[in-house]
């Protein structure tokens, strides 16, 4: 699921947010890159430059003819950045200079304005600037600003409906393309630790996990059981899956077995579900639910309302492997009636494209009313089909439909929800409704149900946590919006211990 970071989620999804680099960037929106640069569409480069076309590249140069280069190279008769005469600064390669380039040799340094540096000033020419129509680009004085698309990538969160990209004043829409390098540009020098995907930039070393397997071992045998939160708390899900390779690897025993036995009450329980992976983790809390003396459907709710099908195959797997019974036949065997049946369906998964068909939306709010506040009774096998299988775009879509509907009386529906069911399937559809509205929102008001009152409810607040680790950014913004203090500060204040100490290093500040 997932969308940007820093964006706050609408009712219906996210919208991105306008680019931070001047004027007419967005650099969240396809098609338009830095300063009106459009790197996305062949035919038009830094500065309004043509890389693709022979016979243009930076600064208005032709890197395919012979006599020039990078920063308009001179040719007979021509003019470039810092020729004799002319104004503007030093280029790269000027005699008598000193390159700020490794391996270019004797150069000049250009003083001048980045190729992808500063934006041009009202009423400024740029060094190869196209004249007349051409000399526009997009974001400058006149043109439409572009307009940010609606996106979203939290980890977690369902993503909006991405808007296909509008053309803007200045250039035509085109095929995504790599931006060609102009001939001559000097290479840049890699950055050690930088963001991947860029020229340039230097992958990360890869984890070695020796050194803390080292340390585990030694955690292990001093029956010390407050090391493994600072060696495993803030571990990555790939990088605990090394880390537990290497430990089975080097001792013949799994470090969840050993952690088992060192270990005790809450702080054994989420030591544990860290350890493990999140299919075996949701897996084991499922089997939980359901077995002993009565079903916690809250929990069902919990851990099943927002899983997406991929991964719900996955812990289908595990509970068949661990429990040998399929995960279908334990549900239905522990629950009963519409709540069976509302939860038969969500077992099957619901669609995870991206599309979103308007017409239909607008066709399943006139069903969802039919089947409900539109008739005597309820009828409740439309609801569930309806709300359990679209993804979750079209499910917003589908809301959106309902309320916007004068049929509807303008009801949100989850107020329709509300009127029609009660009991554990009302709780479950409600659920379900708020989670595609928001889903950090949904956790936070279950973390904050855990804290509040006399006592806390240790196995649902370890359940949240511990679950939806992989949402923990989303939750914490939303619990910060909903509750003006930080799940750190709520649950170091609500617990003890080295259990506390284990959930604050999971939470982060």
């Amino acid at each position: 699921y997932g969308g940007p970071q820093g964006s706050s989620p609408s009712p219906y999804g996210s919208s991105g947010q306008q680019g931070p680099y001047g004027v007419g960037s967005n650099p969240m929106a396809s098609g338009q890159g830095a300063y009106g640069t459009n790197p996305a569409a062949p035919g038009q480069g830094a500065y309004g430059t043509n890389p693709a076309v022979p016979g243009q590249g930076a600064y208005g140069s032709n890197p395919a003819a012979p006599g020039q280069g990078a920063y308009g190279a001179p040719v007979p008769g021509g003019s470039y950045p810092g020729a004799p005469g002319q104004g503007g600064h030093a280029y790269p390669g000027a005699p008598g200079q000193t390159s700020p380039y490794p391996g270019s040799g004797p150069a000049g340094a250009y003083t001048g304005p980045s190729p992808m540096g500063s934006a041009p000033q009202p009423g400024q020419q740029y060094p190869g600037a196209p004249q007349g129509a051409q000399a526009q680009y997009p974001g400058a004085p006149g043109t439409a600003p572009w307009q940010p698309v609606p996106t979203s990538s939290q980890p977690g969160y369902p993503l909006a409906q991405p808007q296909p990209a509008q053309p803007t004043a200045g250039f035509t829409s085109a095929p995504s393309a790599p931006v060609a390098q102009p001939a001559g540009f000097p290479p840049t020098a890699p950055v050690p630790g930088a963001p991947l995907g860029q020229p340039g930039f230097s992958a990360p070393a890869p984890f070695d996990p020796t050194h803390i397997v080292q340390q585990l071992q030694e955690v292990v045998r001093s029956k010390k059981s407050k090391g493994f939160i600072e060696l495993v708390a803030r571990l990555g899900p790939q990088e605990l899956e090394a880390v537990k390779k290497a430990y089975a690897s080097a001792t013949g025993s799994t470090l969840i077995k050993d952690a088992e036995q060192d270990a005790s009450f809450r702080f054994k329980d989420v030591l544990v579900g860290i350890l493990k992976s999140r299919e075996e983790y949701d897996s084991d809390a499922l089997y939980q639910a359901i077995v002993g003396a009565g079903t916690d459907e809250e929990a069902l709710i919990d851990i099943l309302i927002g899983m997406p099908r991929s991964h719900l195959e996955l812990v289908k797997q595990c509970y068949q492997r661990d429990h040998k019974e399929s995960l279908e036949q334990a549900v239905k065997g522990d629950t009963s009636g519409d709540f069976q049946k509302f939860m038969t369906y969500l077992l099957r998964g619901r669609d995870e494209t991206t599309t979103v068909d308007q017409e239909r939306a607008r066709a399943d709010a006139v069903k969802l009313f039919q089947a409900g506040e539109g008739k005597l009774g309820t009828d409740e096998e439309t609801w569930y089909q309806t709300l359990t299988t679209p993804n979750w775009h079209q499910l917003r879509a589908i809301m959106r439909a309902y309320e916007a509907s004068p049929m509807t009386s303008h009801h949100h529906l989850i107020q329709a929800t509300e009127s029609e069911f009660s009991g554990w399937i009302k709780t479950a559809i409600v659920a379900m409704l708020t989670f595609a509205t928001n889903p950090g929102e949904y956790y936070a008001r279950r973390i904050n149900e855990s804290i509040v009152g006399a006592g806390t409810k240790d196995q649902k607040l370890i359940r949240i946590i511990v679950g939806q680790r992989h949402r923990l950014p989303l939750i914490k913004e939303a619990y910060a919006n909903l509750y003006h203090r930080t799940v750190y500060r709520h649950v170091e204040n609500d617990t003890s211990g080295d259990y506390k100490e284990l959930l604050l290093s999971i939470i982060g500040d």
